[in-house]
């Protein structure tokens, strides 16, 4: 509606010096009581204003429109055009609103996952398993079958290549499995992760590792699972999702938690490795 204003301000004022005293009266009035005074006919203008009907018909032609009629037909266009821009840009907004709602949702079930898996972990079991780790005569193995914790168990893999000098992600392949199991010693270190049920794959690995003399450690969303009974340590994470989809985000806060505490035992040996790979990088270069 502002924009329509200036037109029609910018009509009255180019025909300024055409108007008689009489127009020039009605486009003061009209000035001053826009936009009301656009939705009254000829003949209410001419009673408020004390003009003749041929007189306020006669300014509308003065000011570029056919009629008074042309000039509210123009009005009411805009206003209309402006409601509906409105109603868009509101509906734009809610659906923007109950977007960044979503996103809140997903957001405050991770944090809730994260704060109930972090209240019942005791600084007694992180102490335990941080020792464990930080032995390098150790080797630690990291499994977890093909069940929903796999992508839990790369992730950790992938964050000790750099700061253990022994760590090997177990295969499913059973021909591949046995060949990485037959070389688990006493004190080697088995991070088994099993999210939802207990996979007959990773009872025989708790077996097997339990036999060569191997310490475990689970981490598991089901308290219930028959592993929590025969394992070393055991943390319960919580994996519940808005979706179908488990959330593995309190897993990883508590790897990161982990790997950084951890960290700081294998800084040494990850200073060294990484002058001695940029030492072959230049002797290849």
């Amino acid at each position: 509606m502002e924009d329509y204003k200036n037109i029609f301000f910018g009509r009255i004022t180019d025909a300024t010096e055409k108007l008689t005293p009489a127009e020039s009266v009605i486009a003061e009035h009209l000035m001053h009581h826009y936009p009301h005074c656009m939705l009254k006919t000829a003949s209410e203008l001419s009673t408020e204003i004390d003009v003749n009907i041929s007189t306020v018909t006669r300014f509308f032609q003065k000011i570029g429109y056919k009629s008074i009629k042309s000039a509210q037909k123009e009005f009411k266009d805009d206003m209309e055009l402006k409601v509906n821009s409105a109603l868009a840009q509101s509906e734009h907004e809610q659906h923007e609103t109950k977007i960044n709602s979503e996103l809140w949702g997903y957001a405050i079930n991770d944090i809730t996952n994260i704060e109930a898996t972090f209240k019942k972990i005791s600084h007694e079991k992180i102490d335990i398993l941080i020792n464990l780790l930080s032995n390098r005569s150790n080797q630690v193995f990291i499994g977890s079958c093909r069940n929903p914790g796999y992508s839990s168990a790369w992730y950790l893999f992938s964050c000790l290549l750099p700061i253990h000098p022994a760590v090997v992600m177990l295969e499913v392949d059973p021909i591949r499995l046995a060949s990485q199991l037959a070389t688990v010693a006493e004190g080697d270190l088995l991070l088994l992760f099993d999210f939802r049920k207990a996979e007959k794959l990773n009872q025989r690995l708790v077996e097997i590792f339990h036999r060569q003399g191997g310490h475990i450690t689970l981490f598991t969303d089901n308290i219930l699972s028959p592993l929590v009974e025969t394992v070393d340590l055991f943390f319960e994470i919580k994996t519940v999702g808005t979706s179908r989809l488990d959330s593995h985000v309190a897993v990883i806060s508590l790897l990161n938690t982990i790997l950084g505490m951890l960290s700081r035992n294998w800084e040494d040996y990850h200073l060294q490795r990484r002058r001695m790979q940029q030492k072959i990088y230049k002797e290849l270069e």
